[in-house]
């Protein structure tokens, strides 16, 4: 026996919150009806760019973002002493990257962020993102400078700007190691303070918990700049690295009131907030005094501050 409602219900469906049309192939319990069909209809462009998550690359590509090939490098690139950074994300390669060949251009991308397509889909946007390449923007979500690949948007008047690519990449509902034992949500109009920094939530909002309309009235919740925090960074005070920490590891003790310091600006911190820390050496710090004020512009950048979009 079949419900009226379900015998009509369609055999192939889009989601906005997910990139693939949604399809049964799995389910083969012969008491429920399960839905099967071949996208053999759809238009080939749709087809192309929802083939597969992730783009298979071969040791030399052409790039959209580059004019020469790109070549994989396995190593971990070192140039002049510094590790380099990727073009695409402006953070330093530790792992497999493409570099471009030629001494002139200096030109490297991670391998994750050289399978980044042209239209890069959105949980957000009927119609894919136009990702490009710019030397310079402002995010309109996290509010960083950053260098580097950017999503566009132009027929939507609400999202007319810019988007980073680190926030371009979380998916509306999430998960964050600060908060693993709730999923996270992406909640627009969600009005408060950041659990991360303290700040208000932005003209964007941000991402709460699953559970704060429960029982449990969980309040955390995190703007898109601290949802794109790097768990780890480096500083060049200290010669370990730093992993980003949410909890206080003096809280059990007698209250010495030198043990929330930052060691960089030498201050206080609060406790309740963000912050860096080598385990190892008791080493502590703000989150923006170990980024610095541009963390996402690419190392070795001229960079002219009269252009800030966000003075």
């Amino acid at each position: 026996m079949i419900h009226r409602y379900c015998i009509f219900l369609p055999k192939l469906i889009k989601f906005k919150l997910h990139n693939h049309h949604i399809l049964d192939h799995n389910y083969r319990n012969k008491s429920h009806l399960y839905i099967e069909v071949e996208s053999k209809n759809e238009e080939s462009d749709e087809a192309s760019s929802s083939s597969s998550c992730a783009v298979v690359l071969g040791d030399e590509i052409k790039h959209f973002s580059h004019e020469h090939e790109l070549v994989l490098d396995n190593d971990e690139i070192i140039t002049n002493g510094d590790k380099k950074c990727c073009n695409g994300c402006a953070l330093p390669i530790l792992t497999a990257a493409y570099s471009c060949p030629q001494p002139e251009c200096n030109f490297s991308l991670h391998k994750a962020c050289a399978q980044i397509r042209v239209d890069k889909p959105h949980w957000a946007f009927q119609d894919p993102l136009r990702v490009r390449m710019r030397f310079y923007f402002g995010c309109q979500f996290c509010k960083h400078d950053c260098s580097g690949f950017s999503s566009w948007k132009y027929d939507d008047y609400d999202f007319d700007g810019p988007i980073c690519l680190r926030c371009s990449e979380i998916p509306f509902i999430t998960t964050h190691e600060a908060h693993a034992q709730h999923s996270l949500f992406y909640d627009r109009d969600h009005k408060g303070p950041c659990s991360g920094c303290g700040k208000e939530m932005g003209d964007y909002g941000g991402y709460r918990c699953t559970l704060a309309e429960e029982e449990e009235n969980c309040k955390f919740a995190l703007d898109y700049r601290c949802m794109t925090r790097p768990l780890t960074a480096e500083h060049r005070f200290h010669h370990h690295p730093l992993k980003l920490t949410s909890e206080d590891p003096y809280k059990d003790d007698d209250g010495d009131p030198f043990q929330h310091m930052c060691e960089i600006y030498e201050d206080r911190r609060d406790p309740k907030l963000w912050f860096y820390r080598c385990y190892e050496c008791d080493f502590d710090a703000h989150p923006d005094c170990v980024l610095g004020k541009y963390p996402f512009i690419k190392r070795g950048s001229i960079y002219d501050i009269r252009f800030d979009s966000h003075q």
